[in-house]
This record gives structure tokens, sequence and C-alpha cells, in this order.
């Protein structure tokens, strides 16, 4: 079996890593592996990822610090049962209309 190819360019692995979750659950992925070893390789990227890490734990504390309204999930219950049901499409008049 031909091993997959690691090299990735700067560009790529930006792309990647403005997926990487911070609690390090992508480092054993072998896209996110390819991109952080790139990451390693090169001092520019590197930091570009620390700020990204950075920013990316800013946001995440200030969206722990937020309290949704109480009644919000009433609100979203109340919502979807006054609903109403979407409309079955039925093959019944086509298949009339076929008939004739």
């Amino acid at each position: 079996m031909k091993k997959p190819r690691t090299d990735i360019t700067n560009e790529s692995a930006k792309f990647v890593l403005n997926a990487y979750r911070p609690n390090g659950a992508d480092a054993q992925d072998p896209v996110f592996r390819a991109a952080l070893e790139q990451a390693t390789r090169d001092p520019e990227l590197a930091e570009w990822f620390k700020e990204q890490r950075l920013f990316d734990s800013l946001i995440v504390a200030k969206l722990a610090e937020l309290q949704p309204p109480a009644t919000l999930y009433s609100a979203i219950l109340d919502g979807v049962a006054n609903r109403s049901s979407a409309r079955r499409f039925t093959m019944r008049p086509l298949l009339a209309l076929a008939a004739v």
C-alpha cells in the first residue's frame, strides 16, 4: 500500500488548522497531523497558528459566559409543537393524470 503524501503548503495548512479544535481532539487525524507538522517546520505558520489558537480560546471563553434566556428552551418546544405539519406530496394526482 502506498504511503499517503504528507507534504502540505502553508495555505492548505492554514485552511485545515482553522478547523482545529482547542481541546486537541483532532491531533491524531492524518489531515490535521500533516498541517501540524508543517506548522512545526515553518516558523511563520507556527506563529500564525499560535495566534489563531489564542483567538479561539478567547472566543470559547466569551461564549462560555453567555447565558441563554430562561424561557428559550420552552419557547423552542412551543414553536415546534405549534408548527403545522408539512404537506406530504402524493403521487395519486399525477398517476391519475398519467392514466388519462
